[in-house]
């Protein structure tokens, strides 16, 4: 469970807001109407309306505006800071980086700046530089739970698991709900191998969520990756009530029962998996499997088929293919899977040996 832990715009935005220049801000509530008819005359309005369009969620007409605001005043902090916000929100990542450090160059100690640098750089993929500055803007706000979470997903995406621990649980003391947190320390938690650790987490994030269907659906993963399978099996169910069309919740739900051996069960779950996701290669494949082992060789077939269409050169469908053809005693069927599993995967003795066993078959006497 090592995937990047992913930082919303959303949380940027609420907080590098407040690094806006007060003075300049404080028409930000003014009407647009008002403000376009008065821009000939105060060109710093740019500025203002620059601030009321992010906060309407138009980035690009808001660093459009920022740009004119610039011309007149090209060395004002709040001016460059503003422009790293909104071109942090519509995904200009590099860009967003160089206003930042720009307003840093005019301002060192501008409000929020090494927060909403260290989140840029997170975006774009340069962890190291992220944490620097993040662990500056915890110096600067040690109370600030944001920060604490930021350098924590920081030292996670680094595989440095121990500490984003640490400043989860930092980010949890100060800000006891909040959600994003107990889920990045689930999943760091797990990277270190505590998984019931991690379960704990995810079941503080259920007490104040109990309907976060994702959430249900990771919590069932673990238990799965215990081999509690019973108990995740349960926990599946749980999040399709949530989720009643979620192929891979059916997927994992189906991989459980299978591993019990309950192949009724497990061709249900693999059958609902298909109907929502038919393009699921492993889930016709193993709806194959639970099918040969019920004695229903024809459909088993049949979704190896499937299988092999969707991923033609995977020697796997053919290999359990020529199995049942062989078991079926279809041999001239048996020994073309079995040249087709040899063509895909030249060392599978198995099949050389079930090859050999179907041409004995096919010989007189």
């Amino acid at each position: 469970m090592s995937q990047t832990i992913q930082i919303d715009s959303p949380s940027l935005e609420s907080h590098v807001t407040q690094g806006l220049d007060p003075q300049k801000s404080s028409a930000v509530a003014a009407p647009i109407a008002h403000l376009d008819e008065t821009l000939s005359m105060r060109p710093e309005t740019w500025y203002e309306q620059g601030s009321v369009l992010v906060q309407t969620g138009d980035y690009e007409a808001a660093i459009a505006c920022f740009g004119q605001a610039l011309v007149s005043q090209p060395e004002d902090p709040a001016i460059h800071y503003s422009l790293g916000l909104a071109t942090y929100l519509s995904g200009q990542y590099e860009r967003a980086i160089s206003y930042f450090l720009r307003t840093l160059t005019l301002d060192s100690g501008f409000p929020n700046t090494h927060y909403s640098l260290g989140v840029a750089l997170y975006a774009n993929g340069r962890y190291g530089e992220a944490i620097l500055h993040l662990s500056q803007a915890i110096e600067e706000r040690p109370d600030y739970a944001d920060a604490w979470y930021c350098q924590g997903a920081a030292l996670y995406a680094t595989h440095r698991y121990e500490g984003a621990i640490q400043h989860f649980n930092k980010a949890l003391e100060l800000q006891p709900d909040y959600l994003e947190a107990y889920s990045s320390r689930a999943n760091a938690l797990a990277a270190v191998g505590d998984t019931e650790a991690a379960i704990q987490s995810f079941d503080q994030i259920l007490e104040l969520q109990p309907t976060n269907a994702d959430i249900w659906f990771q919590k069932g993963l673990l238990l799965k990756q215990l081999e509690r399978f019973e108990a995740a099996i349960a926990i599946f169910d749980k999040t399709l009530e949530f989720q009643p069309e979620n192929a891979d919740i059916w997927y994992q739900r189906g991989s459980a029962n299978l591993k019990l051996g309950d192949y009724q069960a497990a061709f249900n779950s693999f059958d609902q998996t298909v109907i929502y996701k038919p393009d699921s290669f492993e889930a016709w494949f193993n709806r194959g499997v639970c099918l040969k082992n019920l004695s229903r060789f024809e459909e088993a077939i049949a979704s190896y088929d499937k299988a092999s269409e969707i991923r033609p050169d995977d020697y796997r469908p053919w290999n359990n293919r020529g199995s049942v053809l062989l078991y079926l005693g279809r041999y001239k069927q048996a020994v073309a899977s079995f040249d087709k599993v040899l063509d895909l995967n030249p060392n599978d003795q198995k099949a050389r040996q079930n090859r050999y066993a179907a041409l004995k078959k096919l010989q007189p006497g």
